[in-house]
C-alpha cells in the first residue's frame, strides 16, 4: 500500500489569522522586554546617580527679615549674612561652636543674598544699631540680633561683636 500524502491547504483567511497571531506574539514579547529592561536596569542606574532627585526638607532655622520676630521661642538669636560671602563659613562656624553649648538660645539664619531681604541691607555701611522694628532695620555685612518676646532686644554688627556676644574663644577651635 502506498502512503497517501495529506495535502495541507490553507485558505487566505487562515493565513491572515496565523500572521496576526505571529505579529501579536512579537509585539507582546518586545513590550514585555522593554518593561523588564526599564524596571530592572534603568531604575538601578537612576538611583545611583549623584544628581538623582532627593526628597526636599524644610529648614526651620532659615527665616526672612519679615518673619524673624514671629518665632515661637521667647528668646533667640537671628544671624544675618550673605551666604555667598567668602567669610560665610567663618560666621557659620562661630554659630556652630555656640550651638554646642547646652544652655544656648536657638539661632535662626537670614540669607542677605535672598531678594526678600535686600531692602534691609545697609547702604554705604550705615547700620542702625538702635532699630527696634523690622522697618528700622539696616543690616551690616554680618549682623546678630537678639530677639526677646517678639522684639529686637540687642543688635551686634560685625564678627568681633558677634564673637563677644556668643562668648566665642579662638582656642575653642
Amino acid at each position: 500500500m502506498a502512503k497517501s500524502k495529506k495535502q495541507n491547504y490553507q485558505t487566505e483567511d487562515e493565513n491572515e489569522v496565523i500572521r496576526f497571531f505571529i505579529i501579536l506574539a512579537v509585539v507582546v514579547t518586545i513590550t514585555l522586554g522593554f518593561y523588564l529592561f526599564t524596571k530592572n536596569v534603568v531604575k538601578k542606574v537612576n538611583v545611583n546617580r549623584p544628581d538623582a532627585v532627593q526628597q526636599g526638607e524644610i529648614d526651620y532655622t532659615k527665616v526672612t527679615v519679615g518673619t524673624m520676630l514671629g518665632k515661637p521661642d521667647s528668646e533667640y538669636y537671628v544671624i544675618a549674612y550673605d551666604t555667598e560671602d567668602t567669610l560665610a563659613p567663618t560666621y557659620k562656624y562661630v554659630v556652630n561652636v555656640y550651638e554646642e553649648d547646652d544652655n544656648k538660645l536657638p539661632v535662626y539664619y537670614i540669607d542677605l543674598n535672598n531678594t526678600l531681604n535686600e531692602k534691609y541691607i545697609a547702604k554705604d555701611g550705615n547700620v542702625n544699631k538702635s532699630a527696634k522694628t523690622i522697618n528700622e532695620l539696616s543690616l551690616g555685612k554680618v549682623t546678630l540680633i537678639k530677639v526677646e518676646n517678639g522684639k529686637i532686644a540687642n543688635y551686634f554688627d560685625g564678627i568681633e561683636e558677634i564673637k563677644t556676644e556668643l562668648k566665642y574663644e579662638e582656642n575653642s577651635q
